[in-house]
């Protein structure tokens, strides 16, 4: 959320504090923001160039971005086999591998880990609660 929605401000609150961005799903936009401060030519943006694929980048992506149940969706992962020919459905991780993938994580960051929650109700009043660790 901070990498999409507040990348001034964190950025130069982790710059103040002195702490290293080093989550690689943010280091490229982070860089580019950096050059663009510097008055230096975005890179990734002129030449629309990406990360190059790795199936370990595949599988932080996908433990950043959705929610552990929502890889076991079989169109989602039709989806990723039709975009990339060199992957196959066992590359896919499922929710168990990216369970204990972010349990590992957690476990060696301890004591850098923020937890955030939030409640609330649809117009239906069906209850509704959010933890989100970062």
């Amino acid at each position: 959320h901070f990498r999409d929605a507040h990348l001034d401000e964190w950025v130069e609150a982790c710059d103040k504090a002195q702490v290293k961005i080093t989550a690689k799903c943010a280091t490229a936009q982070v860089e580019a923001w950096r050059q663009r401060q510097r008055g230096q030519p975005d890179v990734a943006q002129a030449d629309n160039s990406r990360p190059q694929f790795t199936k370990e980048l595949f599988v932080d992506y996908i433990t950043e971005w959705i929610p552990l149940r929502v890889i076991e969706n079989p169109q989602l992962r039709n989806i990723f086999l039709l975009l990339r020919s060199e992957l196959h459905e066992k590359d896919i991780p499922g929710r168990t591998t990216i369970r204990t993938r972010l349990s590992q994580d957690m476990k060696n960051a301890v004591g850098s880990i923020s937890f955030t929650m939030d409640m609330w109700t649809d117009p239906f009043l069906s209850p509704y609660m959010a933890v989100t660790a970062h």
